[in-house]
C-alpha cells in the first residue's frame, strides 16, 4: 500500500492532513474530484494548469493527471501523476494511491522531474466529504510523505490547489443560480440570476458609474463611460477596449 515505505525511511515519513470547508454543497465538491472537466479547473498549485485529466472512477480503476507549469529549474514542463482507486464511497470518501508518472501512465521516481530521489514512489491519498449546513467539510490525508521540507512543500501545493478549487466551486454555484430563456420567434433573452447581496447594493451596481465600469462587459475588456444618466429619459454611452487596442462602443 502507498505510504508504507519499507526500510528505515519509513520512520521519517508521516501523514499530511488538510481540512478545508467549502461554501458549496457536497455534490459539487464530489464532482470536482470525480469529473475530468471539473478537476481541470483547479488541479495543480498556483501558476499551473491541468491540460489532461483522465478518471476511471471504480475500485481498481486508474487516473492520470497532468500539471503544466515551471519545475525546480524554472522551465515550463508537464508533470504527470497516476494512481489506482482503492475505495470509493459515493459523496463520502475517495482512497487512491498516488505516484509520479510519465505521459503514458508508467510510474517513475521523483528524480524523473528533477526532485529528490528520497521521495517514495507511491503515496496514499484519502479524501472525505461531509455536508455541514449547505457547506462541505473536506479532509485530505496524504500518507507516506517525508517529514520536513517535502511535507511543507506538499502542504503548500495542496492548499494552493484548494484555493483554486474554492474559486471554481464559487463560479459553479453562481452558474447554477442562473437561468437563461431565449424563446424561438422572440427577439428577447431573459436572464435570471441570484446574488448573495441585498437589493440596494445590486441596484447601486447598475446606477453608480464607479461600480458600473467594474463589471459591465466580458473579462479582459476595460470600460470607459462617455455618458451615464441613470434616470428616466437619460442616455448612456460607453467604450470597451481589449488588450490589442480594439474599441467597441455602445449607447442607448
Amino acid at each position: 500500500m502507498a505510504g508504507t515505505t519499507a526500510g528505515s525511511f519509513a520512520k521519517h515519513t508521516g501523514e499530511l492532513v488538510i481540512t478545508r470547508i467549502f461554501d458549496a454543497p457536497r455534490k459539487l465538491v464530489w464532482k470536482a474530484w470525480t469529473e475530468p472537466e471539473q478537476m481541470k479547473r483547479w488541479w495543480g498549485p498556483e501558476g499551473f494548469t491541468a491540460p489532461v485529466i483522465k478518471i476511471d472512477l471504480r475500485v481498481g480503476g486508474k487516473y492520470l493527471n497532468c500539471m503544466r507549469g515551471a519545475g525546480p529549474d524554472g522551465v515550463i514542463r508537464d508533470f504527470w501523476n497516476t494512481g489506482v482507486y482503492r475505495e470509493i464511497v459515493p459523496m463520502e470518501k475517495l482512497v487512491a494511491t498516488d505516484s509520479f508518472a510519465d505521459e503514458k501512465g508508467n510510474v517513475v521516481s521523483a528524480s524523473h522531474y528533477g526532485m529528490s530521489s528520497d521521495l517514495p514512489k507511491e503515496f496514499l491519498v484519502t479524501v472525505t466529504f461531509e455536508e455541514q449546513d449547505g457547506k462541505t467539510k473536506m479532509i485530505l490525508r496524504h500518507a507516506g510523505m517525508p517529514k520536513g521540507e517535502h511535507m511543507d512543500l506538499a502542504r503548500q501545493g495542496w492548499n494552493q490547489s484548494f484555493d483554486k478549487l474554492a474559486e471554481s466551486l464559487k463560479a459553479e454555484s453562481i452558474q447554477q443560480k442562473t437561468t437563461i430563456i431565449a424563446e424561438s420567434g422572440k427577439q428577447e433573452i431573459v436572464i435570471t440570476r441570484e446574488f448573495n447581496a441585498p437589493r440596494e447594493l445590486v441596484f447601486k451596481a447598475f446606477t453608480d458609474p464607479e461600480l458600473y465600469v467594474q463589471w459591465i462587459g466580458p473579462r479582459g475588456l476595460v470600460t470607459t463611460l462617455e455618458n451615464f444618466e441613470p434616470i428616466s429619459g437619460g442616455s448612456w454611452r460607453f467604450i470597451q477596449k481589449d488588450a490589442a487596442g480594439n474599441e467597441f462602443a455602445f449607447h442607448g
